[in-house]
């Protein structure tokens, strides 16, 4: 008959099961007969030597229902972070779509104005593949998508071969951050001079830190103030208080009349794994020791009336016969001046 559906059979191994795939997708609300005629036979086997005929005609009767396609899996998948700005788009359908009639309908676009919802439009190449269920469509950008920003894809007004259109469906990811990370602040201040003993660093970040290279690339050191090479302290318990902002404590009170140094090295890299451009550290000291005093201008602990000593100490009691006027190396000789309250 005219409206005979093409289309191939197969036979189970014990032919007792036929299997019929038509050429073309059947369409959508349609009511299909499937008609076995009078003279179907069966094969002459052992158990059935004769011939048997069905002797009459057998209709079964169906009606497709209305399927619209749907999107099977995206590439790259919904909300994903850190796209590499080459990517392309892959979209995977579940049936066989009319290409013709999608056309140009998924939209690829990026945010421009940071509010997270793509406004403007990216321009890229369609691609229209057979899948292992339907069809796969590529979006294939002109042009390297833009960095550390929001993208949408649109999924619209796609059509299966009976006319079916897709619900609208939307996803988005951003794509990989480009900016190297930066230090925007720090405590104690660089060249602090009288940082308490218990104090703790905190380093904060321009934006959220890979927290395990981050905190592998901060390190405390104890300089010497007679210029030996430093120490580093490895007793130092990192806390993240948030995605940005790291605290160093020591695990032991830091040493008083003492310089430290904080070096954070290139290793630390933001959640796309872009490092820090440069080396960045700063110092600090820390409270002078008893009897002293920081001295305005260079920071230095200097030794408190009645005593002498280099910076820094140690300080000595002065001598009799000296007078002592704090900081100095050397007391100087009394002889031939009146007793002063320092040293009586």
């Amino acid at each position: 008959p005219a409206n005979r559906i093409a289309g191939v059979w197969s036979w189970s191994e014990n032919g007792n099961v036929a299997r019929f795939t038509p050429a073309n997708p059947l369409e959508d609300t349609v009511t299909y007969n499937l008609v076995f005629g009078a003279n179907v036979t069966t094969v002459v086997t052992t158990d059935l030597p004769d011939l048997l005929q069905l002797g009459r005609t057998l209709t079964y009767s169906f009606t497709t229902a209305v399927i619209p396609p749907q999107v099977e899996a995206m590439t790259p998948v919904d909300d994903a972070v850190g796209v590499a700005l080459e990517s392309t788009v892959v979209i995977e359908f579940d049936e066989v779509i009319d290409r013709a009639a999608s056309a140009n309908s998924v939209v690829l676009r990026y945010d421009s104005d940071g509010d997270d919802v793509g406004d403007t439009a990216v321009s890229a190449v369609e691609t229209w593949t057979s899948g292992a269920s339907g069809e796969v469509l590529t979006l294939t950008p002109v042009s390297a998508l833009v960095g550390d920003v929001v993208h949408e894809v649109v999924v619209q007004s796609v059509f299966d071969v009976p006319g079916n259109a897709i619900a609208p469906v939307t996803f988005r990811f951003r794509t990989k951050d480009l900016a190297a990370p930066q230090v925007v602040g720090h405590t104690p201040q660089s060249g602090v001079g009288s940082v308490e003993v218990d104090s703790v660093v905190e380093i904060t970040f321009s934006e959220a830190m890979n927290q395990q290279t981050t905190t592998a690339a901060v390190r405390l050191y104890a300089v010497p103030l007679d210029g030996t090479d430093r120490v580093r302290i490895d007793q130092v318990s990192p806390v993240w208080l948030s995605e940005s902002l790291l605290q160093l404590t020591p695990d032991a009170e830091l040493d008083a009349v003492a310089r430290y140094m904080v070096e954070i090295v290139t290793d630390a890299t933001d959640l796309s794994g872009n490092s820090l451009a440069s080396v960045y550290s700063f110092s600090f000291r820390t409270v002078c020791g008893e009897a002293m005093y920081a001295e305005a201008g260079t920071g230095e602990c200097v030794c408190g009336l009645g005593l002498y000593g280099p910076p820094n100490g140690p300080c000595v009691t002065c001598p009799p016969n000296g007078e002592c006027l704090g900081g100095r190396s050397s007391p100087f000789p009394q002889a031939g001046f009146t007793s002063s309250p320092n040293n009586p």
